[in-house]
């Protein structure tokens, strides 16, 4: 079996494998995939990228069913942990199905040295999921409800640094902590009131929810037009099948999340890292 970086010239062989988002990153140069070819067909990839924290994210994986137990992933991850090895990378992140959506990739993300962080509950839909929902219809407050691009510097760091105590709360190792998609990410401020939702776009070209704050006694309505004018921003800008990922930090937030959007259960994933000093020779 044959595993190697996939080109320019050897995309085209990958193409049932990856999605049409995935075969453009290739061509940008943004991120390394790793191709397994076995007698001339294409069975399996893995794309990733590293951030500005030497961490390595995997933002996809994929191997053909009928190879997936013949050792394709794991040859994949070894592939990769290889490459790491002189880079100076931490540790390996991805979000893959938990044991109850995915038994099998749960195993297999465990037998390659990942550890699940079941704490960190992780919903990853395409936004037309986040769109449809009962609670999204709230009217329109677009005198009070703007984009974070209309804000100055020093008033978007007084901004995040009164709701999140710091004017640099993005940071968790899957964005740049300044990449905020200023167009998508919304705030309001009222007497007695303020509040942001902070959105970042992701090197995969998916979104995430990276923090969500509000301060003083606004009313409940004013949480859903948060939210609902975040997810009207990015539709307007992006396509309806770009994946936006939220993170459950807390349990309320998973409550919240459950409670908006009743179906989003079904998406339900988990985040898994591994630390690069561990050895992988005992991966087979």
């Amino acid at each position: 079996m044959d595993i190697f970086n996939i080109d320019l010239t050897s995309q085209k062989l990958f193409r049932n494998l990856l999605p049409e988002a995935n075969l453009s990153l290739i061509r940008s140069g943004e991120v390394v995939t790793l191709g397994a070819l076995e007698s001339a067909a294409a069975v399996g990839v893995l794309q990733f990228y590293i951030d500005r924290w030497d961490n390595a994210i995997v933002s996809y994986f994929f191997v053909d069913s009928s190879y997936r137990r013949e050792n394709v992933g794991m040859l994949l991850f070894l592939r990769l942990f290889r490459i790491l090895e002189d880079s100076g990378a931490h540790f390996v992140e991805t979000v893959a199905a938990g044991d109850e959506d995915d038994p099998g990739l749960a195993r297999f993300m465990k037998k390659a040295g990942f550890q699940p962080d079941h704490m960190l509950g992780v919903f990853h839909a395409p936004l037309s999921f986040w769109l449809d929902s009962a609670m999204m219809t709230v009217p329109e407050d677009r005198e009070l409800i703007r984009p974070l691009e209309e804000l100055t510097r020093i008033e978007r760091g007084t901004l995040l640094q009164a709701l999140f105590a710091t004017p640099a709360p993005a940071k968790n190792g899957l964005v740049d902590e300044e990449a905020y998609e200023e167009r998508v990410s919304c705030y309001f401020d009222e007497e007695g009131a303020k509040g942001c939702i902070l959105v970042g776009c992701r090197t995969d070209h998916s979104l995430e929810v990276l923090r969500f704050g509000m301060k003083g006694s606004a009313p409940k309505a004013r949480l859903l037009q948060l939210i609902q004018a975040a997810l009207i921003s990015a539709n307007t800008l992006y396509s309806s099948d770009t994946l936006i990922l939220i993170r459950c930090r807390k349990e309320q937030d998973r409550r919240l999340i459950e409670k908006l959007w009743p179906g989003a259960g079904i998406y339900e994933r988990y985040a898994y890292a591994r630390e690069l000093d561990e050895p992988v020779e005992e991966l087979y």
